[in-house]
Order: C-alpha cells, then structure tokens, then sequence
C-alpha cells in the first residue's frame, strides 16, 4: 500500500539488520532465533534468555496480538482534518514484541489482545518494512 507522510516509519538497513531487510523485501518477518530455544525481536543483540549474542534468523509465523497502540494526528490543513496514522506495540506468536504500523484500523475499535497478521508496506523509497492488520476471522 501507499503510505502517507504521516505514516511513514524511519527505517534504516546496515550489516547487522540486513537479513531483516531482505526478509521483508520477500515478505517475510525475520526474527532472531537462540540456540537457547528463545526468540527474539530483530532489535536484540543478546539473548534475553542466556545472554548469548549468536543468533539464527529464522521466519516468523506473522501472527501476533495487539498489546497496546497510539493514534498519531497530524496538524489540520486548511481544506481539512490532519491525516493520522495508528503505531502498534503487538506480540507475535513465537514471544517477542515488536513496533509496527497497523494497517486498516481507521475508525476501527481497537482492542488489547485483537489477533493481527502482519504484511508489508514500503514507504516511499524506503525498504519494506513489516505492518500489521487485523486477521481475517
């Protein structure tokens, strides 16, 4: 989808957040995986489990529940109201937390716990960056 200004999240790629990238790009969620058992988000650099720094990216399932949310708004313009955008905190599936725009929420009632799917959106000339929306069921 085209994203607006407003919804636009400052992404940057360097070496270390590479695979990341490149999962997106083929719409995938890559998180980081420890030999401990433990998952953890793209963010990390050490286990919060073990503390070992060597991690494995792996796919995400996608799947993920909103924990809390906030609706940015941004200044009104002469014709009309501001645009917003909706910022998500959600837990995936396999444990860690992540950031990530919610995608279709306008005007919608959202809830701690809404079960959510991620997909991908790349603003402007960005990279792809993950999103999230509520699930089909």
């Amino acid at each position: 989808p085209r994203l607006s200004p407003m919804a636009t999240i400052p992404a940057m790629r360097d070496d270390r957040s590479a695979p990341f990238f490149d999962g997106a790009a083929d719409r995938r969620l890559m998180i980081k995986h420890c030999s401990c058992g433990n998952y953890a988000g793209p963010e990390r650099t050490d286990c919060s489990a073990c503390g070992d720094p060597t991690f494995e990216w792996v796919a995400a399932s996608g799947l993920a529940t909103l924990v809390s949310w906030v609706v940015t708004h941004a200044k009104p313009t002469p014709t009309g109201s501001g645009e917003t955008s909706t910022i998500g905190l959600v837990e995936l599936e396999e444990g860690p937390w992540m950031y990530g725009l919610l995608l279709g929420t306008e005007g919608a009632n959202l809830a701690v716990g809404t079960p959510l799917v991620v997909d991908f959106v790349r603003p402007g000339d960005g990279e792809t960056i993950p999103a999230f929306r509520r699930t089909a069921s």
